[in-house]
């Protein structure tokens, strides 16, 4: 018989409840070595053993009262799942709650194993205010992003990039940003960064057309665009990254276009072996 995707919900409760209570166990047991974590003003870690050592080596959490906690469901494919939390949490002798965290936490089945391959986390205060009526209950653009990296992808629409005598067969959607460092590209992404034989130019003309250039030393994926302000470009790991003052007006209009089309947008043409 074929093992099935545990209850996300249930792990989930168990996870967080675990590490409010100062016991990150149930959340490092599930991780496997694709997992990535990304929370608020923290370096993205990549791969459950970065993510065991770091937390195993900081100052243990301190144990918190829950006093509010939500759970929501989002599909993904018949061996993957996410779900969005949102947690209210103060002191274990408060009477109020102090800090607001949102969670996304994406499942997917390794074998027979149900493992977390993602968690998105963001840490605030709460706000002295009653929130403004339309804004956002929960916050998960790690879901929107990062679930289509769950679904099967065809083999066709990866790109051949060459690097010191191999060459990595790699998937447009993993690839966060490009960079240009000793006239090579460094592409960043998801699962590892790989320095390639290649310019940033002849990178961009084997990317998808809905790759930006944002300057003359970075091209970014924009479907892990979070923000653009002058003169720079958020990316959703938390990083910046610069945009020239001349160049700002065009670089937001391009990004504005393509983002707000990648919905329509279609698949990534099929390339010739070469």
């Amino acid at each position: 018989m074929q093992a099935k995707l545990e209850d996300p919900v249930a792990l989930t409760q168990e996870i967080i409840r675990g590490y409010y209570q100062g016991d990150s166990r149930p959340w490092l047991s599930r991780l496997c070595a694709k997992s990535v974590w990304i929370s608020t003003g923290e370096r993205v870690l990549i791969g459950g053993d970065a993510i065991r050592e770091h937390f195993e080596s900081t100052t243990p959490w301190k144990a918190c009262r829950i006093f509010q906690e939500e759970y929501y469901s989002l599909p993904v494919n018949a061996r993957s799942a996410a779900v969005a939390a949102q947690v209210t949490v103060g002191k274990l002798n408060s009477r109020t709650a102090h800090i607001t965290a949102s969670f996304t936490i994406l499942y997917q089945m390794i074998g027979t194993e149900t493992k977390v391959v993602l968690t998105h986390d963001n840490h605030g205060f709460l706000r002295a205010s009653r929130p403004e009526q339309g804004d956002s209950v929960m916050w998960v653009p790690a879901y929107h992003l990062y679930r289509n990296l769950l679904a099967d992808m065809p083999e066709t629409s990866r790109i051949p990039v060459p690097s010191g005598g191999r060459t990595f067969y790699i998937h447009p959607n993993i690839i966060l940003y490009a960079q240009s460092r000793n006239r090579r590209a460094e592409l960043f992404c998801v699962d590892a960064v790989i320095r390639s034989d290649l310019s940033l130019s002849q990178l961009n003309a084997l990317l998808p057309e809905d790759f930006c250039p944002i300057h003359r030393c970075y091209t970014v994926n924009p479907r892990h665009v979070s923000a653009i302000r002058r003169y720079k470009v958020t990316m959703v790991t938390g990083e910046t990254l610069p945009v020239p003052a001349e160049a700002y007006h065009q670089v937001k209009t391009q990004l504005d276009r393509r983002i707000s089309g990648m919905a329509a947008a279609p698949e990534p043409r099929e390339r010739g072996e070469g």
